[in-house]
Protein backbone atom coordinates (compact mmCIF):
# COMPACT_ATOMS: atom_id res chain seq x y z
CA UNK A 1 0.00 0.00 0.00
CA UNK A 2 1.00 3.61 -0.17
CA UNK A 3 1.22 5.27 2.50
CA UNK A 4 3.17 8.24 1.43
CA UNK A 5 -0.80 8.53 -0.65
CA UNK A 6 -2.36 7.96 2.65
CA UNK A 7 -0.83 10.76 4.08
CA UNK A 8 -1.23 13.16 1.13
CA UNK A 9 -5.01 12.38 1.24
CA UNK A 10 -5.58 13.28 4.73
CA UNK A 11 -3.28 16.51 5.07
CA UNK A 12 -5.23 17.33 1.72
CA UNK A 13 -8.51 16.57 3.98
CA UNK A 14 -7.50 18.40 6.87
CA UNK A 15 -6.33 21.76 4.55
CA UNK A 16 -9.43 21.46 2.80
CA UNK A 17 -11.93 21.30 6.02
CA UNK A 18 -9.62 24.33 7.14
Amino acid sequence: MSVIFLKTLIIGNSIHSK
